[in-house]
């Protein structure tokens, strides 16, 4: 019951914050039924955003900005495209562990002096066959 809860409590933290953030990028679909929601990137994230993708959500803790992203092409794509901008942009990839259990998702970390971001990429997560990823930022 307790990770019910958590749960509920996490999405709504989710799309309360993607409301108050507010938005030029709208979302036509938010994951699991619930509500399209609309979001903006800030306007002082140093990390560039993959063509065509639409913010889902923006969570940003202390320090710490999440910002969440759905999209029509493969992971692998992205992945592609990420390893080859950013270090146009003077960001330099950090090895990743291997993960435990085999999985489609992949991880990319880069730094970009006191900057640092994770990239998570995940394939076709929701029913209409977008992917999410997220980029995170320390």
């Amino acid at each position: 019951m307790l990770m019910k809860r958590t749960s509920v409590h996490l999405l709504a933290s989710v799309l309360l914050v993607s409301a108050v953030i507010g938005s030029s990028v709208p979302v036509t679909a938010g994951p699991l039924g619930a509500p399209a929601t609309t979001a903006q990137v800030p306007a002082d994230f140093p990390v560039a955003v993959y063509p065509g993708s639409r913010v889902f959500s923006v969570d940003k803790m202390g320090p710490i900005t999440i910002v969440m992203f759905t999209h029509k092409d493969d992971a692998k794509v992205l992945s592609k495209w990420y390893q080859t901008e950013l270090p146009k942009k003077g960001w330099t990839f950090q090895p990743v562990a291997p993960q435990e259990k085999p999985t489609k998702d992949i991880t990319l970390i880069a730094r970009n002096g006191k900057n640092a971001v994770t990239i998570g990429l995940y394939p076709a997560y929701y029913p209409n066959g977008d992917a999410r990823y997220t980029l995170t930022l320390q």
